[in-house]
Order: structure tokens, then sequence, then C-alpha cells
């Protein structure tokens, strides 16, 4: 019936034209990123399907939602592909950029098509417990043949998911009058400044009383609540607000 029904078959070719195409359909994954504070973490940009036709290069944006959470110190493009490759800014860290990579060696043609690929490394610093967004977008995806296919290619964007830094290997020294404080949350900052292992507003007065003697003879880190570098009144706010 089909060959005696021209119609029908056009439409049959057609059909099984758009499943090859979906078969080998792009889309860039980078997997949620873990981090604790104060540390790094890696996390791949895989490319799922290399385009029919090959790539001949792409553009990536990349923002980090909330910036006083994490930010990026470092994209290592894969080595293997050879190629031009550049990173804006060009000066690390940042929350807020692009990396691009043009196929100058034609490593990545029809031949290639339908493989999946690992184009670059991202590496993301934790800055402060909590949750954020890694937005990734394409502005440039580009097949041989200059076949834009950016609007068709589904960039995932990762959670970043920032832990306590663990046990801080500052020590912290007690305070005159009382025990030595303790970081009772794991969080990497000494909450429980009279050590008697509860926090509360007696904390935030005792460091209200202390904090010129906290900036002289405590290691800032354990102390420095709104994480500016230094001790002073926006810690003592910044503590109080952690009461909840």
């Amino acid at each position: 019936m089909t060959r005696n029904n021209p119609f029908l078959f056009l439409l049959l070719i057609a059909g099984l034209l758009l499943l090859a195409g979906s078969a080998t359909a792009s889309r860039i994954s980078i997997g949620d990123i873990a981090v604790q504070k104060g540390g790094t973490a890696t996390v791949d940009v895989i490319l799922d399907a290399v385009p029919p036709k090959g790539l001949a290069g792409y553009e990536i944006d990349v923002t980090i939602a909330d910036p006083t959470r994490a930010r990026i110190t470092g994209v290592a493009f894969n080595s293997s592909l050879g190629g031009l490759t550049d990173v804006e800014p060009t000066t690390y860290p940042f929350t807020k950029g692009y990396f691009q990579w043009a196929d100058t060696g034609e490593v990545l043609q029809a031949a290639q098509a339908g493989q999946t690929i690992r184009l670059a490394t991202i590496t993301v610093e934790g800055l402060s417990s909590g949750s954020t967004v890694l937005n990734a977008g394409l502005s440039d995806f580009t097949s041989d043949g200059n076949e834009l296919l950016s609007s068709a290619t589904p960039v995932s964007s990762p959670a970043i998911i920032v832990t306590g830094a663990g046990t801080p290997t500052a020590i912290p020294v007690a305070l005159p009058g009382y025990p030595k404080p303790s970081d009772l949350n794991n969080d990497g900052l000494c909450e429980d400044i009279n050590g008697d292992g509860v926090f509360n507003y007696s904390d935030v007065t005792i460091y209200f009383q202390n904090w010129h003697w906290i900036e002289i003879n405590e290691p800032v880190t354990l102390f420095d609540y709104d994480l500016n570098g230094i001790i002073d009144f926006g810690d003592i706010v910044q503590m109080n607000q952690m009461r909840g």
C-alpha cells in the first residue's frame, strides 16, 4: 500500500529521518556540585552526543546565582580535543563569565556523531554554607557547516550545595573568665562564645563586650561571622541574626 501511495511513502521517510535526527540530539550536562565551605570541588561539562554534522565550537555562559555561597576558581578544557580555548574573565575567581572552544583541528566531525564527549571541567570553591545554582546556557553552539544549534541544545543548571567545613584547623582561645568557645553546628564558626554548650543572647553580649580582645587574640576565621575578613561590628549584627 505504501508503494502505491507516494504521499504516505514520503511521510514514512520523513518520520524515519526525524527519528534518526532525534537519536543524536545533543545535550550538555553538568552534574550537581557538593563542596565544603573553604574547599573546592570539580564537575565535568559533558556533551551527551556530538551533532550529526560534527561540532565547530561552543560558548557556554555560567553564573553563580548567589555569589556569597560559591565562586568559580578554574575551567580546564579537555586537552585531547585541542583547538582554541578562552575563558572570560581572564582572572580567577569569578561568579559570572563564559568559556569557549573552537575545533581548529577538526577533531569532532560527522564521523564522531552521537559520541559522548567531556568538554571541560569546572572547579568551584565553597564560601558559605547553604545552596545556590550554577546557571548555565549556550550563547553559541555551531556544527560543521556553520549550522547554529544553540536553541536546540539544552544545558543543565546544577545545584551547588555548600556544607560546613568540619572541625576547624584553627584553635580558639578561652576568653578571660570563660571556658574555651566551641563550634556547635560544625560550620567552621565559634558561636558558643562562653563555652556553656548553647548558643543564645548571652554569647552575643559577651562577643560585644570582648570583640576588641577577640580581634587581637582569636583566629579571625572562627569569629568572622559576616565573612569580610576582619572582626568588627558587622560580626555582632550577623551573630545576633544567626540565633534565628
